[in-house]
């Protein structure tokens, strides 16, 4: 009988340490996309973009959050890994409720558009923040810049026909 009842308390605290164990696993598995953005920072302030671009990619993995898009597309551009960088602000566009933070994701990727010389793409990004409709000071600094680079980009073609109030 004591035989049976030794056979027991191990197996009871088999079970309890697999528990504890688990226990103090699942703040790991938790915490795993924080650990990434963690490393990214760490990265980026060390002016690894690539090794950032890299970690910040795993995070957004882990858990898609608009913002996540934006700090992968920021670094990206620092890597001067412009298309993929677009992209990332693309899908920040996507997936943001706010018009405020979707006019910054868009206007962000029309500097980039300008910076690689596609003029048409930048076009197309600066008449999306106009489209928004921000007013009254609401996204103010995209909307002036999205019109500024809209007659920038008329004016150098020597037309005015599709200029925006």
């Amino acid at each position: 009988a004591w035989s049976g009842a030794f056979e027991v308390a191990c197996v009871v605290a088999l079970v309890a340490s697999l528990a504890a164990g688990v226990a103090e696993v699942a703040p790991t598995w938790q915490t795993s996309r924080q650990d990434h953005v963690a490393r990214a920072e760490e990265a980026f302030a060390a002016g690894a973009y690539d090794r950032a671009a890299a970690s910040y990619k795993k995070a957004v993995q882990f858990e898609e959050t608009p913002d996540g898009h934006v700090f992968l597309a920021e670094t990206l551009a620092r890597a001067a890994r412009l298309p993929e960088a677009v992209k990332h602000y693309e899908r920040a566009v996507a997936t943001y409720a706010d018009d405020r933070e979707k006019a910054a994701a868009l206007t962000a990727a029309g500097r980039l558009h300008v910076k690689r010389g596609d003029v048409d793409r930048a076009v197309d990004a600066y008449a999306r923040v106009l489209d928004l409709g921000l007013e009254d000071g609401v996204g103010a600094a995209e909307v002036v810049e999205a019109r500024v680079q809209l007659a920038a980009s008329q004016l150098s073609k020597g037309t005015r026909a599709s200029l925006r109030a």
